[in-house]
């Protein structure tokens, strides 16, 4: 028998208190068991293993090279069995339950703020996790289950019927620049004054970044050669905030930048984004927490008026 078919939770619970509290007997107060049991379960893993898992030094016990390993199995397995215990003893007492959120934009994010702070304030038992990724892996997620609704760019990827999509924001792009940026005095600009200062930008691949370089290339410039690149919204802040630099952001988190923390919008023109972001949703594997969460959504957008949103099927 393989050591899948014989090693069990119990099995591993009792190493971690081992590992933890490296004596036998605080272990098994720990686990409210005997001693002797604790010996005997240890006893059990290194047969199943079929190498020690701890060797005795004076009074504590320490875990050999295959220890370490069984540990950090150990963590991952019952760090999964918690949070699915979690899951249902919410799902059991009431509590809608847990919603994990994938995201892959950057435009939007006001909206998607909002929307998961409303939904909290009316349903606080709910517990979201928002993951980033790349849109293709977190549409998989979505497939097999593990991610509940991914915010990403429709049309970047193929949709099968199994999916359904709702449109948040088409928003363009702004030049924004640090607070003390020199470029922010001026009234006028080309983009010859600009693409040759310090930048923050997209990663390649991203849509904001592709239609700055396809703008840039239509005036006979190239992407600035003086660049940081990053997919982190809050690294960008960051460095706005910290450096002199310039980036390029979605007109409503450029307003924001510039109302709340003195960035400067700088008068150039608005640069078309043209692939939407949007919600996407499984049709056959919503959960009743993740159902209450899309109806945000499209509640929000109800009240956010019909030039933000697009509907869009498959």
């Amino acid at each position: 028998m393989s050591i899948r078919d014989r090693l069990t939770l119990r099995h591993l619970r009792h190493v971690l208190a081992v590992s933890e509290l490296g004596r036998l007997n605080l272990a098994a107060n720990r686990l409210h068991i005997s001693e002797a049991a604790v010996s005997k379960s240890l006893a059990e893993v290194t047969a199943i293993v079929g190498v020690p898992i701890f060797r005795r030094e004076r009074t504590r016990w320490v875990p050999t090279e295959p220890g370490v390993r069984l540990i950090a199995f150990a963590r991952r397995v019952t760090a999964e069995f918690d949070a699915f215990d979690g899951v249902m003893r919410d799902l059991r007492s009431g509590v809608q339950g847990t919603v994990v959120i994938g995201l892959h934009v950057i435009t939007g994010q006001l909206f998607i703020a909002e929307t998961l702070a409303k939904a909290k304030r009316d349903y606080p038992g709910i517990f979201v996790r928002v993951i980033e990724g790349v849109l293709p892996d977190l549409v998989d997620d979505l497939r097999n289950g593990t991610v509940d609704l991914v915010f990403g760019r429709i049309g970047q990827v193929a949709l099968d019927r199994d999916f359904d999509s709702v449109g948040i924001a088409n928003e363009a792009a702004l030049v924004v620049a640090s607070p003390d940026h020199p470029l922010s005095k001026k009234r006028k600009l080309t983009w010859a004054d600009v693409v040759e200062a310090g930048w923050i930008l997209p990663p390649t691949g991203t849509p904001t970044r592709e239609a700055l370089a396809d703008y840039l290339s239509r005036q006979g410039f190239d992407l600035p050669a003086n660049r940081i690149d990053t997919k982190s919204i809050s690294l960008i802040q960051s460095l706005l905030s910290a450096g002199s630099f310039i980036s390029i952001a979605p007109q409503s988190v450029a307003r924001h930048w510039a109302e709340r923390l003195s960035m400067h919008i700088l008068p150039l023109p608005p640069i078309d984004v043209s692939t939407p972001i949007g919600l996407i949703w499984s049709k056959t594997n919503l959960l009743p927490a993740a159902e209450i969460m899309k109806d945000y959504v499209l509640d929000n957008l109800k009240a956010d008026g019909p030039r933000r949103s697009r509907r869009a099927s498959r």
